[in-house]
């Protein structure tokens, strides 16, 4: 894997998305309830507490839909009560690693813009 090389970085697709949501003072202040930071400022993981927990939120409602969806119409209804600490546990876990994926996404896209902003002004 190449190492991040920030006077070269320009976002891609998914990392313009996220920065044009990140962008929003809006966004900060009505979702993530604190003030925009500077652009050229790292951030930790604690900013992006609410993007997890909605993301998590979402993620565990879809994927639980999905699982009893797709095991009620292969095994029955009534298999359900037999798999439902699997299910649970899938769910739970599964919803935590893609909304942990996509709050690394936003992070990392913020703080690359600005590692890329701080090399430019130098």
């Amino acid at each position: 894997m190449a190492r991040f090389q920030p006077d070269s970085w320009s976002p891609n697709a998914m990392e313009r998305k996220c920065l044009a949501q990140l962008d929003s003072a809006e966004n900060w202040e009505q979702i993530l309830k604190r003030r925009k930071p500077a652009e050229s400022e790292r951030l930790d993981w604690r900013p992006f507490g609410r993007i997890f927990l909605f993301n998590w939120v979402f993620f565990a409602v879809a994927l639980a839909f999905l699982l009893v969806a797709a095991a009620a119409g292969a095994a029955g209804v009534e298999s359900l009560t037999d798999f439902k600490w699997e299910i649970s546990g899938f769910v739970v876990a599964g919803a935590a690693v893609t909304a942990a994926y996509t709050t690394n996404l936003y992070r990392r896209s913020w703080n690359r813009r600005a590692m890329q902003l701080a090399v430019q002004m130098e």
